[in-house]
């Protein structure tokens, strides 16, 4: 595995607390790894509640529902440009 050709961040909702998380695995662009994301088991809530939890370092208290409306994601290139952003409103159909 190679550097991180992006950079991943998971807000809980429920919070508002963002986390830097660092895939095990990711392809050399994020075009190649936006589905699995958004629309692959990696959009589910109850992945990105493992993933955020690992990110602080910490086991998970309990399982996460699945669902769409737990975490959000923001994803920039290393040098901080914007490559892709959920809102709240993008997972709920509120806000």
């Amino acid at each position: 595995m190679g550097e991180a050709k992006y950079r991943m961040y998971i807000t809980c909702v429920a919070t508002g607390e963002e986390v830097e998380y660092i895939p095990a695995y990711c392809s050399d662009s994020w075009n190649d790894d936006e589905f699995l994301w958004t629309e692959g088991n990696n959009g589910c809530d109850c992945n990105r509640h493992n993933y955020w939890y690992r990110a602080k370092d910490t086991e998970p208290p309990g399982r996460q529902a699945c669902g769409d409306s737990a975490y959000i994601i923001r994803v920039t290139t290393v040098t901080g440009g914007l490559l892709y952003e959920e809102k709240i409103s993008d997972r709920t159909g509120f806000g």
